[in-house]
């Protein structure tokens, strides 16, 4: 347990359970060298403008640039994508909405299983449930308090499309909760799967961000108990990490560089590879916010001498945001090959390589922080126990 500045008494991630889909998916297995320039010429002529596409084919330049092995969807991205830029398929948004709903709540269930079982506690003491989605506009968590068995009394906090950074502000709020009462135990439950939602709505949409984009995008399913260290309940793990208090900040004039946007059968992502001349440069000052601001005594107060457990993003951005912060990111990188961008889940992905018996914090403090629509960037000083 953490003391210092008036004897801080910290909070714990208690447990943590990760999950993907069913589905391995290779983004570059998408299209032949052959089928991929009969598509720029005839669906795609926009693309003519980049003859470095069609000289070297989307396979070579996929493995090049997206630097991930793999991701998880619950189909299989090749048919999709494929019908849906011949516009051979025309999703709504209901069919969309429709085809999350059910896995995402089988998926829900397992990490809350697994969370719950790791951590040791009883069900009964969950005090609160914080869920988190950017694919679905059904609040799951009254489904999930009933399969679970938690008390019907249970505080529902559910936040709907809030960006790929909402799951370290529900990470935020359930310490804040936890310090509010020594015996509540925070259930924070995140799901996505963006990429059921991805459709081409028109010509205007088939631009070179939105198509781009498509490539990267991996489902994720993340649950984790949450409390105080101050009192010990029945059954109770010693923990994994313990959380201080998070900061939240907006990137000034940084709006337009990612978008996450509802159109009227569609949800749309946009970001630009300018997001590297904005992301990085703000990455340093947020972590001093978050030194400035500890409540307990750390032993270095230099932002270097830190673990960065970030959100990938895309491969420009967390290229960039290594050389800022003068680490590896060896756990950022590793969880993005592993899985792609699994949206809120992410840097929780990141998290567990950390936690990982075999892996080695090179300093006894960490910051984990992810960033979204805003620019936002969350984040939190994190020990691991």
């Amino acid at each position: 347990m953490v003391e210092g500045k008036n004897n801080y008494k910290c909070v714990n991630i208690y447990s943590l359970a990760n999950a993907t889909s069913d589905v391995k998916n290779m983004s570059f297995e998408l299209f032949d060298d052959r089928e991929f320039t009969s598509l720029v010429k005839n669906a795609l002529p926009w693309m003519v403008q980049y003859p470095i596409i069609l000289k070297l084919g989307l396979r070579k330049i996929l493995l090049n640039t997206l630097g991930m092995e793999s991701r998880y969807l619950t189909f299989n991205a090749v048919d999709r994508f494929k019908k849906l830029i011949r516009r051979e398929i025309i999703p709504n948004i209901e069919d969309c909405n429709q085809s999350v709903i059910e896995p995402a709540l089988k998926m829900s269930l397992k990490t809350s299983r697994k969370a719950i079982e790791d951590w040791g506690g009883n069900p009964k003491d969950i005090t609160h449930i914080i869920f988190i989605t950017n694919s679905t506009f059904e609040d799951l968590s009254l489904e999930l308090m009933k399969q679970l068995g938690l008390r019907d009394d249970v505080e529902r906090c559910p936040m709907l499309f809030q960006s790929f950074h909402s799951g370290l502000t529900g990470l935020r709020l359930a310490e804040q909760f936890a310090r509010l009462n020594p015996n509540n135990r925070i259930l924070l439950v995140m799901t996505d799967m963006l990429m059921n939602h991805a459709q081409f709505e028109d010509q205007e949409h088939m631009n070179r961000n939105n198509v781009g984009i498509h490539f990267y995008f991996s489902d994720g399913f993340t649950s984790l108990v949450i409390g105080s260290n101050e009192k010990k309940l029945d059954g109770e793990s010693k923990g994994l990490v313990e959380v201080l208090p998070g900061k939240t900040t907006i990137i000034p004039d940084s709006t337009d560089y990612l978008g996450l946007k509802l159109h009227h059968n569609s949800i749309s992502i946009n970001a630009t590879e300018s997001l590297k001349d904005k992301v990085p440069p703000n990455l340093l000052p947020f972590a001093r916010k978050l030194v400035d601001g500890c409540p307990v005594f750390l032993p270095s107060t230099d932002v270097y001498n830190f673990e960065y457990i970030l959100h990938p993003g895309l491969p420009v951005v967390y290229e960039a945001n290594s050389k800022q912060s003068k680490n590896d990111l060896r756990f950022t990188i590793t969880a993005y090959k592993k899985f792609g961008h699994a949206s809120v889940s992410s840097v929780f992905f990141v998290l567990e390589e950390s936690l990982n018996p075999n892996a080695v914090w090179k300093h006894e403090y960490g910051f984990l922080m992810s960033f979204g629509v805003g620019l936002t960037t969350e984040g939190s000083i994190i020990r691991k126990i």
